[in-house]
């Protein structure tokens, strides 16, 4: 993805006021937004983060200027259905933009109103696409929701949710491309096609082209794509979303705001984040980082916060202890936030391309600072590799300052750059697989008296207790286990610097239950509320999806 500015160089996000895709060289960040030079010069007065956000705050609002107009821009009819009862998948993306919105909200809107059609059989699916997009909206998440009904409900499954999407999405923004998909199919599967568009959305950059031939490769099903262009960009997060099969996967429980409260600060009780973290520590994750509350965002959309974890009963328990402002609506997702879908694994640099992130053997040169950045200088065969880990990993970088030349680790991060046969990634976290261990040198010992011998010329030592001299001598060569660094561990940033995808150190044990199948995802009730007024019930096991 180019600048739109330059219309040369590698783009790094799109300008919070004007929508443009733009590289560094033309742009600013202010607080985690980026700003165009062009903007900047207009309103000179935002590069001050605080009149930045309330310029946001002035802006935010929860529903759009205007309803946009969604139409049907694709469709593929593979099979008649003559029975009932069929599976109906419809995915979202790309509904929100910085003033506000969020496409969790607009799922969470639908998957309560479909409730009175149909049979939901899986959470609503909040699913986080490839973190390094530059077009990507603020958490890069679409969404799924998979029902049961009959057939003669499907022309009011799709009123109902062109409708709301309609009405709900920010698309006076820019850079804002709504789009919906519906899929419909007589058992619980997916096309391969839509699978391998997910597998691609996490990990990579997916043209339309790429996209386009995947969709009329779709034997298994019908599938239908709303959208206000053919190229609206939320097509390929919608149908990514659709395509999920999770075999490793997490829960988010996200509760919403207000609308008259949306123009004013959170509130939420830190002590009783403190107190659910305390006793559902072992269950969830990225609550809390050095005394930072992370549950909450900072932006303008309705969101008040999310609580993260393996299990959605033990979410729904720590929900009960926080206290808030009052809200208008709470839903449990299942996601694949925090299982590393989106790093892909590779032996040689000549397979890395910008907007990946990658997992690298290197072997380490040396470890260099630059004002708050540290730099990891390492090699790969004939490549030079720089990576960077910045100040907010704070904790990475006193791990990885006590890396020494010949260290092998394996490096996780995004693709910063590749030019030539140099290769800049952003750090994410390091492996360490083979250490170099400390290397004292030492003068020998007297085997005479058991006295250190001290050195008489360049090749000669001697005795000073027994005075006998021992000519053409080396020093001795003492190795120590490494301090501050152990072999065969991981060592990740901080969770304020987490991504979504990014899995957390805690996680490990509930991911290989999950993969080796003891752990299987399972519905309770309720999956979504206005209130706090409820019991957890257990419905019983998700079928997880097959792939034709």
């Amino acid at each position: 993805m180019i600048c739109e500015i330059c219309n040369r160089k590698l783009a790094r996000g799109y300008c919070a006021i004007c929508g443009k895709l733009v590289c560094e060289e033309d742009s600013e960040m202010i607080g985690f937004a980026r700003i165009c030079l062009d903007c900047l010069k207009s309103q000179p007065e935002l590069r001050n983060y605080n009149n930045f956000k309330k310029y946001l705050a002035s802006k935010s609002r929860l529903t759009s200027f205007s309803s946009v107009q969604l139409t049907k821009v694709f469709s593929r009819i593979s099979h008649k259905f003559r029975s009932d009862p069929v599976y109906i998948h419809i995915g979202i993306d790309d509904t929100d933009s910085p003033y506000g919105m969020c496409t969790t909200y607009l799922g969470a809107l639908l998957f309560e109103r479909l409730l009175e059609i149909g049979d939901p059989v899986d959470y609503p699916l909040l699913i986080r696409l490839n973190p390094n997009i530059p077009a990507k909206t603020r958490g890069n998440g679409a969404v799924a929701l998979r029902f049961r009904t009959n057939l003669d409900k499907f022309d009011s499954v799709r009123e109902i949710t062109v409708n709301l999407i309609s009405s709900y999405s920010h698309a006076f923004f820019g850079k804002t491309s709504p789009a919906l998909i519906i899929y419909i199919t007589d058992e619980f599967y997916i096309d391969k096609n839509l699978y391998e568009i997910y597998l691609n959305s996490i990990r990579d950059v997916t043209p339309f082209s790429y996209l386009n031939k995947k969709l009329k490769g779709i034997t298994h099903g019908n599938i239908e794509i709303y959208a206000t262009k053919t190229n609206s960009r939320g097509i390929i997060g919608a149908t990514a979303a659709i395509g999920a099969v999770l075999s490793d996967f997490t829960y988010e429980l996200l509760v919403y705001r207000k609308k008259e409260r949306l123009s004013s600060p959170r509130f939420i009780d830190a002590n009783s984040v403190y107190e659910m973290d305390k006793i559902y520590a072992s269950f969830t994750f990225d609550n809390i980082d050095d005394g930072r509350l992370l549950i909450a965002p900072v932006g303008p959309d309705p969101v008040l916060f999310g609580i993260r974890g393996d299990y959605p009963d033990k979410i729904l328990e720590a929900f009960k202890i926080l206290r808030h402002e009052d809200f208008s609506l709470w839903a449990l997702f299942r996601s694949n936030q925090g299982t590393h879908g989106h790093v892909v694994k590779i032996d040689s640099p000549n397979e890395a391309r910008p907007h990946q992130t990658i997992m690298l053997p290197v072997v380490a040169i040396d470890v260099t600072k630059k004002e708050d950045t540290l730099f990891i200088n390492a090699v790969n065969a004939e490549w030079s590799i720089t990576g960077r880990i910045f100040k907010m990993q704070r904790e990475l970088q006193h791990y990885a300052k006590h890396l020494m030349e010949g260290d092998k680790i394996l490096v996780i991060g995004s693709v910063h750059s590749r030019q030539g046969n140099k290769l800049i990634l952003n750090i994410e976290e390091f492996i360490t697989i083979n250490l170099q261990p400390e290397v004292e040198l030492r003068n020998p010992i007297c085997p005479f008296c058991g006295s250190r011998l001290k050195k008489k010329s360049k090749y000669t030592y001697f005795c000073p207790s027994c005075r006998k001299t021992f000519p053409h001598l080396k020093k001795l060569v003492i190795l120590h286990p490494r301090k501050g660094l152990l072999e065969r561990k991981r060592y990740e940033s901080p969770p304020r610097a987490h991504r979504h995808l990014t899995l957390p150190s805690k996680r490990l044990i509930f991911r290989a239950r999950k993969l080796s199948g003891l752990d299987k995802p399972y519905l309770i009730y309720p999956m979504i509320g206005r209130s706090k007024n409820f019991k957890p019930r257990y419905i019983g096991e998700i079928r997880e999806l097959s792939i034709r």
